[in-house]
């Protein structure tokens, strides 16, 4: 297959897998919450919920048409080359992105009015429930990072093997197509560019493995020992499937890495996206199973009786239909996407919308977190074409 369409076949997953987790998105949320917006447990199934549920959807699915419908168009046409094709890939996706987050606002927004014109959880009771239990015993298991470390490891003991047999000139960055159009001098920066991006991509998923003991646990106030079970379980698969992502990215660039040392001629350079492209279909599949905060984890089954011999009791009863609800902190979050408060001491919180977990902006080194990542991002960018000139 010629790489310009390998590439294109490869988006085309990645895009249609984004699309799936738009899509199952309210099914994956925490108990109480829906479209970002606090409510109480009753109300999930509340007409005005699942007429907004229904009316998200079939702005997920018309992005999706759209989104799709322009770059067949494009495709259609042969605009620009194999670059044009990948160019139309990435912008279907973004354009993609761009509409089924306001298809999420508009939705956020519906349901914000009808919680507050109709007081849901004015006359709900409410109630906090606190995590005693030291943060961080038991939730990393580092484990999980060993192959990301060992591709890095061998990747940098190869680059130093073949460096003095390199050519003066070796090629930077390769096309759709699978041509080389931009070079560099031969140095160690430049010879060794698959390590550093390895050691940056490895230390940006590690460094958030290692933030996530730091969340707080926002227990259910009405099922707080099955929620704190769950929120745990959550933490240790995520932070697995953090490990899985990192070591993904790492064989992406060693295989990047032998086109440029000439190991693999450039057209092999498209195969290289496929350990990542694997590992995100990993993470999303993790994510589908667990839902936020392990909201999809199967209730914990009781303890063997005495009297029974081994046999299992029945899993507990589910919650009682008004189970107390946790404090309604809506004024804290923008859009249910942004989440602000100074008086929080804690740097990362618990997604509303969405799997995982988001910085508190009004923490003191919220603004400088999101710089630096920011700036990785435009370095880890620049650095090729800087080597290339």
């Amino acid at each position: 297959m010629r790489p310009d369409l390998l590439v294109s076949v490869f988006q085309a997953i990645l895009w249609l897998g984004v699309a799936a987790l738009f899509w199952r998105m309210p099914d994956l949320q925490a108990r109480g919450l829906a479209f970002g917006v606090r409510i109480p447990p009753e109300r999930a199934g509340d007409p005005a919920v699942v007429a907004v549920r229904q009316r998200y959807r079939r702005g997920v699915a018309a992005s999706v048409a759209l989104a799709a419908a322009g770059w067949l168009a494009v495709l259609g046409t042969g605009w620009g080359g194999a670059a044009g094709q990948a160019l139309a890939a990435s912008g279907a996706g973004l354009g993609f992105l761009l509409l089924a987050t306001l298809a999420y606002v508009a939705a956020h927004r519906r349901l914000a009015a009808v919680k507050a014109q109709e007081g849901w959880l004015a006359a709900s009771p409410r109630a906090a429930v606190a995590e005693t239990r030291p943060r961080g015993a038991g939730e990393i298991r580092w484990a999980w990072f060993a192959p990301a470390l060992g591709v890095l490891l061998a990747t940098l003991a190869l680059g130093l093997r073949v460096y003095p047999h390199l050519p003066a000139r070796i090629p930077m960055h390769i096309d759709a197509a699978g041509r080389v159009d931009a070079w560099a001098t031969k140095s160690y920066g430049s010879a060794l560019m698959p390590v550093w991006v390895q050691l940056f991509l490895t230390l940006v998923v590690g460094g958030v493995a290692a933030l996530v003991p730091s969340a707080p646990l926002r227990l259910d106030p009405g099922e707080p020992e099955e929620s704190l079970r769950r929120q745990l379980l959550f933490r240790r698969r995520m932070v697995a499937a953090l490990g899985v992502v990192a070591a993904g990215a790492d064989l992406t660039a060693l295989l990047l890495g032998l086109v440029v040392w000439g190991w693999l001629p450039p057209s092999y350079a498209a195969l290289s996206v496929l350990p990542t492209l694997l590992a995100v279909l990993v993470m999303l599949g993790v994510t589908f199973s667990l839902g936020q905060e392990g909201s999809r984890i199967r209730p914990a089954r009781r303890p063997p009786s005495a009297e029974g011999r081994g046999a299992t009791a029945p899993a507990p009863a589910p919650a009682p239909i008004h189970a107390p609800a946790p404090a309604d902190d809506d004024r804290y979050w923008w859009g249910g996407l942004v989440y602000v408060n100074r008086d929080d001491p804690s740097f990362l919180v618990s997604k509303r919308f969405g799997v995982g977990w988001t910085v508190n902006f009004g923490h003191p080194l919220g603004w400088l977190f999101a710089a630096l990542v920011l700036g990785s991002i435009a370095v880890a960018v620049a650095l090729p074409l800087l080597a290339g000139r």
